[in-house]
Formats: C-alpha cells, sequence, structure tokens
C-alpha cells in the first residue's frame, strides 16, 4: 500500500476524527491540532488541508471532536498554556473557556451524551465542565492532584480514569 503525506508547516500535536450528523466517526476527516497553535481540518484520501484557523499563541495540544445542534463539528482544543478554547466551525467562532489550567491541557473527552466535558493538564488537576449548554461549557469542578501525562483522562460516563500513576 501507498502512505500518503502532507507538510503542514508545523508538527502536528494532536488528532481527532471528524464526526457525522449521528455521532459517529467520519473517517474521510481528521481534525489537527499543531504546534503553531492551528487547528485544522484535513481530508484523508487527498490530504487536502480545509477548514484551518489560528487559535492559540503557545501551541495546541489537545483537542476532542462533536457536534452542535445543527450537526456542525465543534472541537474543544487545550493548548500549552493551560487555556481551553471551543471553536465553533460553521462560523469559526473561537471562545475561550475559563478558567484555565495552570499548565498544559493534555488530554480531553466527552461523555457519550456530550453533557460533560474532562479536561487534563500537566498541572496535575482533572476538571469537570458541565457542557448541558453546549455554546458555552461551564467549569465545575477540579480533582486533583493526580498525575496526568501524555494521554490523560477518558470516560466510561460513569467512571473518570487518569493515565498517571
Amino acid at each position: 500500500e501507498r502512505v500518503n503525506s502532507v507538510s503542514l508547516g508545523s508538527p502536528v500535536t494532536s488528532a481527532a476524527w471528524s464526526e457525522n450528523g449521528d455521532g459517529s466517526r467520519d473517517f474521510t476527516k481528521a481534525w489537527l491540532g499543531c504546534a503553531d497553535g492551528s487547528l485544522r481540518q484535513i481530508a484523508c484520501d487527498g490530504l487536502e488541508t480545509g477548514f484551518e484557523l489560528s487559535i492559540s499563541k503557545s501551541g495546541v495540544r489537545a483537542i476532542a471532536v462533536t457536534n452542535d445542534d445543527e450537526d456542525n463539528n465543534v472541537v474543544y482544543a487545550g493548548d500549552s498554556s493551560g487555556q481551553m478554547f471551543r471553536v465553533a466551525v460553521d462560523g469559526a467562532r473561537v471562545t475561550a473557556l475559563s478558567p484555565p489550567h495552570r499548565e498544559a491541557v493534555v488530554s480531553i473527552a466527552l461523555t457519550s451524551d456530550d453533557e460533560v466535558l474532562i479536561t487534563g493538564s500537566r498541572d496535575g488537576t482533572v476538571r469537570v465542565w458541565d457542557n448541558k449548554d453546549k455554546h458555552k461549557p461551564e467549569g465545575k469542578y477540579i480533582i486533583g492532584p493526580m498525575k496526568v501525562w501524555l494521554s490523560g483522562v477518558f470516560i466510561n460516563d460513569n467512571i473518570v480514569v487518569s493515565d498517571g500513576a
């Protein structure tokens, strides 16, 4: 098999598949977070970059993708400084979420109903966000200190697991 590659001009630091309107993954398009702070969508068949937006000065470290009520992709991104962003792709609207973590966000996960957003940071905290109003997630709880390393946090809708020791 032939493996295709494309130069983006910046290292890719995180990746996630696009979502279809029914919540299933769209394996023809991927979202990429890059060290230069950009968020990009790439078509996997021709490796053409579609959507591209600079969202952070410190570099995107983690992303998660879901859909809004109109079935448009929404990307949650965390950067190296600890800031979280919600990117509404249909209008390229970027919203910074508060409060930020103190260090790099290394993991983002959503429950299956998208109502809870979990972020893990190198500062040793796991933050739980109420995401029922998908246009403005609200930071509710901080769990920690715990070790959150490279891949961070996973959700089984009832259990939050940190991959640190």
